[in-house]
């Protein structure tokens, strides 16, 4: 497959996820054909910082939107443990520690943690 054809792949890809904080491998497989180009696919949008991948899960979670809806979380409700921010969105805990580890690079927010709790909030 050429490069080119790839980008326009995952350019489609891109467009499914339209608002979505994840989508199924199964969703993406049928969006380009097959799982090879699937595959190729998310590793293109993964190289990039697009898309996260959890092992243990059939999905690929969108990290834009993610951050936004983390971010938009954080900053409407205050302070918030990361297992808050887990319930509240239905993710898995490796994809809001990623998440969550990306805004506080960002200097979006900071964490702080007292008698073994760590709770986040907005800068």
């Amino acid at each position: 497959m050429t490069e080119s054809r790839t980008i326009e792949l995952a350019n489609r890809v891109r467009e499914a996820f339209a608002g979505r904080m994840a989508l199924d491998i199964d969703q993406i497989t049928e969006l380009v054909g097959d799982k090879d180009t699937a595959a190729r696919c998310i590793g293109f949008l993964r190289d990039r910082d697009e898309v996260l991948l959890v092992t243990g899960t059939r999905f690929v979670y969108h990290r834009p939107t993610l951050v936004e809806r983390v971010w938009s979380l954080v900053k409407s409700h205050g302070p918030l443990s990361p297992e808050e921010i887990n319930r509240e969105l239905s993710l898995p805990s490796a994809v809001s520690c990623e998440v969550l580890g990306w805004l506080e690079h960002e200097g979006r927010l900071c964490s702080h943690g007292d008698e073994g709790t760590i709770s986040v909030e907005s800068v």
